[in-house]
């Protein structure tokens, strides 16, 4: 698998703050889709998520 990968972790569980972190809407997207966007127009080939807290 040429390329480059990465992980981007969104696994916690936002306790604290009630709502899940990487769901939230900023600039008229959640953080997650900006942070994606951010990966794959840096070159990054292939982004592996990881959500869940278990």
């Amino acid at each position: 698998m040429p390329g480059t990968w990465a992980i981007l972790l969104a696994a916690g569980e936002s306790s604290r703050m009630g709502q899940l972190k990487a769901l939230l809407p900023w600039q008229g997207a959640t953080l997650i889709e900006h942070q994606l966007h951010s990966l794959l127009n840096a070159g990054i080939d292939r982004v592996v998520v990881v959500l869940g807290h278990d």
